[in-house]
């Protein structure tokens, strides 16, 4: 399992760094993304090749603010 918290990044730093750690992921191995914008996340799986992956959590995190986690699994 891998984590990137990337909450208060820029989008295109975001799609960057999500895209060279799913790159470099292994079938079956999960990622952990947390974000501070909820649009971040449509754009995310934009970029990430459809077939490869599948969404298995995607929750909103109430704290000093609202925050999203998501929860990738590698096909």
């Amino acid at each position: 399992m891998r984590t990137l918290d990337l909450r208060g990044m820029l989008l295109p730093f975001v799609l960057l760094k999500v895209s060279n750690v799913f790159k470099e992921m292994e079938t079956g191995e999960t990622l952990d993304i947390f974000l501070g914008d909820p649009e971040y996340m449509r754009d995310l799986l934009k970029i990430l090749p459809s077939p490869s992956y599948e969404v298995t959590v995607m929750d909103e995190i109430q704290d000093e603010g609202t925050d999203f986690y998501v929860q990738l699994l590698k096909k």
